[in-house]
């Protein structure tokens, strides 16, 4: 794959990343999940990064939509496989400061 500079690569994929949270957030209030949920489906999706279309396994329908989400994103950005784990890893670390502060406060 011939990608840009490095610094060119890292805007592309933080403007990938805004665009992916924005339609994540929007599954979000479509869905309600709990905290559960949203740690469940984010590390499947990122376990069928690499798998067959055949082979995926979905734990639910939001999950699957996440999918479709960043299927629609990685077309627009052409992402890394590396660069996708990211990009779902980063909107996982932003609820596990969610529910932690939610636990503080209880």
């Amino acid at each position: 794959m011939n990608l840009p500079e490095i610094n060119e690569r890292t805007t592309i994929v933080e403007e990938a990343s805004v665009m992916f949270i924005s339609r994540h957030r929007g599954l979000r209030a479509k869905y309600g999940n709990q905290f559960d949920d949203i740690f469940n489906a984010f590390s499947q999706a990122i376990i069928n990064l690499l798998k067959e279309s055949k082979d995926k396994v979905y734990l639910s329908d939001y999950q699957k939509e996440i999918e479709e989400q960043l299927e629609k994103v990685d077309k627009e950005f052409t992402l890394t496989y590396g660069e996708k784990v990211k990009i779902l890893l980063d909107e996982m670390k932003f609820y596990s400061r969610m529910l932690v502060k939610a636990e503080r406060e209880i």
